[in-house]
């Protein structure tokens, strides 16, 4: 009796379709020339289902290595293994995603329904583009993977409701939702929470300060900052020094010893504004800093100690400035005392001030 078509199961493959010939004789059966082509375009379409991510159905025998089924969400996955009998509606094991969904921003990453371990999606940028004129409007994007276990942690980042960032290196300030022509301080401040390396890219404005998390002189680790691309950031912060450490900006008048040491500041074009003076560094709450390569142009104090800690002197410990770029530069250090200062091969241009150590 002659197999019907259901009955032609073949394995996948993508043999030849042979053309019969008009003196063949027409015989049936499981080797018979009239089945030759359906058993061929059976094959065919056996293996085109391995890519084409039909729904999944279970399978008998599972699904071989590389053959691609749709999941409920709509989304595409592989199987790793062969003879895969596992549902990756319920159980991704030997399952991975074979395409990544693109949505617009970090917040979209809460709209996707039941996300999946190692399920992977792209975003195009932390939030909707503000400046399309910008060469990137784009910031802050980049691939996450899904990770369960991580589902309640956010830091706003790196880690998103467990949607985990790829990346390798230094942490990047429009991770966690820097703007360009924007206050960039609440972003450093939020990247060294996850990461002692940070890296700016672009022009941002310094208006509120930032705490940098505490560290001691003896931590084995160097807390670094640094500038890519001409990374531009314009101080204008009326409240006072920028940069402080996270237990001094708490409690700004304290006479304690609430510093962070051991800071590395490189690569970055600081420029000021019409507000005269903004101080960038406050030298009462950082020790230990080495602030080189950099360009200071305008109206800036590099360093200034604040708070009279000794009786009536405010002093700074272990500041490093060297092979900068300086010009209309306000003042470089102002401080009643300065232990272990060192300023050398800098390069200045009608600066206003220099150095101003136990001078009024």
């Amino acid at each position: 009796m002659g197999f019907k078509m259901t009955d032609i199961l073949p394995p996948a493959g993508w043999p030849n379709v042979r053309q019969l010939e008009t003196n063949e004789f027409a015989t049936g059966g499981a080797n018979g020339n009239m089945n030759e082509q359906a058993k061929s375009l059976a094959a065919r379409s056996e293996l085109l289902k391995q890519y084409a991510a039909l729904p999944y159905e279970s399978k008998t025998g599972g699904y071989a290595l590389n053959e691609r089924v749709q999941l409920a969400t709509g989304d595409s996955v592989r199987s790793t293994i062969a003879s895969n009998v596992n549902n990756p509606n319920e159980n991704m094991t030997g399952w991975e995603f074979s395409s990544s969904k693109v949505i617009e921003t970090v917040a979209g990453l809460a709209s996707i329904q039941s996300p999946k371990d190692g399920q992977t999606v792209y975003v195009k940028s932390y939030q909707n583009p503000t400046n399309l004129a910008l060469v990137n409007p784009y910031e802050g994007g980049g691939y996450f993977v899904y990770d369960s276990e991580q589902s309640a942690v956010n830091n706003g980042g790196t880690i998103i409701n467990g949607w985990i960032r790829v990346f390798d290196g230094d942490v990047d300030i429009s991770w966690f939702g820097a703007v360009q022509g924007a206050d960039a301080s609440p972003f450093i401040e939020s990247a060294l929470k996850i990461s002692k390396s940070v890296v700016i890219r672009g022009n941002y404005t310094l208006e509120t300060i930032c705490g940098i998390p505490d560290q001691n002189n003896y931590s084995k680790t160097v807390t670094s900052i640094r500038g890519e691309n001409q990374a531009t950031l314009t101080v204008n912060c009326p409240a006072g020094a920028v940069f402080t450490s996270a237990a001094g900006k708490l409690d700004p008048t304290s006479t304690s010893d609430i510093y962070t040491g051991k800071i590395n500041v490189t690569g970055i074009n600081f420029v000021g504004t019409t507000i005269a003076n903004s101080v960038i560094f406050n030298g009462d709450r950082l020790y230990n800093m080495k602030i080189h390569h950099n360009n200071f142009h305008g109206d800036v104090t590099i360093i200034k100690a604040v708070v009279k800690r000794l009786v009536n002197r405010s002093y700074s410990q272990s500041a490093d400035i060297n092979n900068n770029h300086m010009a209309f530069v306000h003042r470089v250090i102002e401080a009643d005392r300065a232990y272990n200062f060192n300023f050398s091969f800098n390069a200045c241009e009608n600066c206003l001030g220099g150095i101003y150590i136990g001078v009024d």
